[in-house]
């Protein structure tokens, strides 16, 4: 009989072990508000990603789709446990650095509608310092 307590308090000792080792972690909403979510604080446990995307468009006129850059930074949770979040999405050209203020790099709002606009200069971009970091 004795046997048997130990053989069931094992199994229902392992049954709770899994069933903790089984809970996801998740997003916290209090009051409709996102929490901060201890499992995702350790940065070095972020996954990162710096990846090329080709567009379906040609902005500088070379006759070749746009590449733009895209930096994907996220929980190590999403790959190992197949988590699902939210996006937080944000684009802006400064992130690769800015080629200053040459002159006819903007465009000059000043011409006639349905007109042509001027030529636009296109100077390289050298990107400087470290990817950004959400």
């Amino acid at each position: 009989m004795i046997k048997k307590h130990i053989a069931f308090f094992w199994i229902a000792s392992l049954i709770t072990s899994l069933s903790l080792a089984q809970e996801k972690v998740k997003p916290i909403f209090k009051d409709g508000e996102a929490q901060i979510v201890p499992e995702f604080e350790d940065a070095s446990k972020w996954i990162r990603h710096d990846l090329w995307v080709e567009t379906e468009f040609d902005t500088d006129g070379d006759g070749k789709p746009d590449r733009m850059h895209v930096d994907v930074t996220r929980p190590m949770q999403t790959e190992t446990e197949g988590l699902k979040l939210p996006v937080i999405y944000e684009s802006s050209p400064y992130y690769a650095g800015t080629a200053g203020f040459a002159e006819g790099i903007f465009w000059d709002v000043n011409h006639e509608l349905g007109e042509a606009p001027k030529e636009r200069v296109h100077p390289e971009v050298v990107r400087r310092g470290e990817r950004p970091i959400i």
